[in-house]
């Protein structure tokens, strides 16, 4: 309570209902992903040093999906509140976060088999950086909204060069990194050709990583178009604009 009235103390622009709900939600955003990056981090390094000490390493996995299931359920709630009262949000944003909150049941309660345990941190890993994006968009949000001053808004303030960084951080760890990630598994598990990867991996999560990596690469091109319009000055969020219709 006492952060919710200090918000608009700091920053009059914040009095705005809309923004007093959802900037709390996005420190929190920020937050995780900053969190789920370094746990993975934290976990593979685990996985490097000490490699026969599997169950540490199973622990620390359990660990890491209790977190997740935490957040995304409470990230489910307040899309569901998003949705029916603030009238923001899309199709695609229920799919990933409905997918995300049920792989977490599924890390807490399964463990991986012997043929994928030496390489599930460095997919944990390669999944986690995914969030890495979701801090710069924050940060820009955050700036972008609650500036005390005129002098961090406009064309070609830092909010701008943030957005920028957003899609070109984007296409890094979304898109362009799924090759990389697939060519080190192929390498990993000795396998003769890429042919061979939707095979040696539960459907699952071949059809998870088909999945996602369709999302990414849709959220992709309006990504990058709302950059050009912020580039421009448009008064446009990056959310307002991915998910429109058209």
């Amino acid at each position: 309570m006492a952060l919710y009235n200090l918000i608009p103390a700091l920053y009059p622009s914040a009095t705005e209902p809309h923004l007093m709900v959802t900037a709390p939600k996005r420190v929190l955003s920020s937050v995780h992903s900053m969190l789920t990056v370094y746990q993975s981090f934290n976990i593979f390094l685990k996985a490097q040093e000490e490699p026969k000490d599997q169950k540490k390493i199973d622990l620390m996995i359990k660990h890491f999906f209790i977190h997740q299931l935490g957040y995304y359920t409470f990230d489910n709630i307040w899309m569901a509140f998003s949705l029916a009262k603030l009238r923001d949000g899309s199709i695609a944003d229920v799919v990933h976060h409905v997918v995300c909150f049920l792989a977490s049941i599924q890390g807490v309660t399964h463990v991986p088999s012997p043929k994928l345990q030496q390489v599930f941190p460095g997919v944990l890993l390669f999944v986690s950086l995914m969030m890495a994006p979701q801090s710069i968009l924050n940060t820009q949000w955050l700036i972008e909204n609650l500036a005390p001053h005129d002098a961090l808004k406009g064309p070609k303030k830092p909010n701008m060069y943030l957005a920028a960084l957003f899609a070109l951080t984007w296409f890094l760890v979304r898109v362009a990194s799924f090759p990389v990630i697939f060519y080190w598994f192929s390498k990993n598990q000795k396998l003769k050709s890429l042919s061979q990867i939707p095979t040696s991996m539960p459907k699952k999560c071949v059809l998870g990583s088909a999945l996602f990596f369709s999302l990414n690469v849709y959220w992709l091109w309006k990504i990058v178009a709302w950059t050009l319009l912020k580039q421009r000055g448009a008064n446009i969020t990056m959310e307002s604009l991915v998910n429109a219709r058209k």
